[in-house]
């Protein structure tokens, strides 16, 4: 009797190869959805909205096939895999992409200082080191006025070391 090439182990049921395709699927199209938007910022926007008021993150998507814990971790990772990657590309491409952003989203402009800075707390995901934080308050502050005009005074990003950002308004 020969040796079969796969060993399948008894209880690799049917219906959990099926779940495993479906996931790989689900996690497949999930990712080419949120590549086809163009503006870097903006699916920076999307991820972070996906975090409910608990900072759990849920997707009805990706829920449907991934327990809310893989959900939750799968979700995580790729808000601060955006993160890192907004803060990776050049000014130029930065300014470029508000812009993008500021254009197809924002018909009346980058919304309030109120709103505008709500939007830049919540974009900041967790585990972000002090230096990634400061890097990024300084440099949406920066970007905004000149996408937009200088805010209020009073109502920019701003941190302290050891504690998360700080946005007065």
């Amino acid at each position: 009797m020969t040796k079969p090439l796969v060993n399948i182990p008894r209880n690799n049921t049917a219906s959990k190869v099926s779940l495993e395709l479906r996931q790989i699927h689900a996690l497949r199209c999930w990712q080419e959805k949120l590549q086809a938007v163009e503006s870097v910022f903006a699916r920076l926007v999307f991820v972070s909205r996906l975090r409910d008021a608990s900072g759990r993150y849920v997707d009805s998507y990706l829920s449907r096939v991934y327990s809310p814990k893989t959900c939750h971790q799968i979700v995580s990772d790729v808000h601060l895999q955006i993160f890192r990657h907004w803060l990776q590309i050049s000014a130029k491409a930065k300014l470029s992409d508000l812009r993008r952003y500021h254009v197809t989203t924002c018909a009346q402009g980058l919304a309030t200082d109120r709103t505008w800075s709500q939007l830049c707390r919540e974009l900041i995901p967790s585990g972000i080191s002090i230096t990634e934080l400061t890097f990024f308050s300084e440099t949406v502050n920066k970007l905004r006025s000149i996408v937009v005009g200088p805010p209020n005074e009073h109502a920019t990003v701003t941190h302290s070391l050891g504690q998360n950002p700080v946005f007065d308004t």
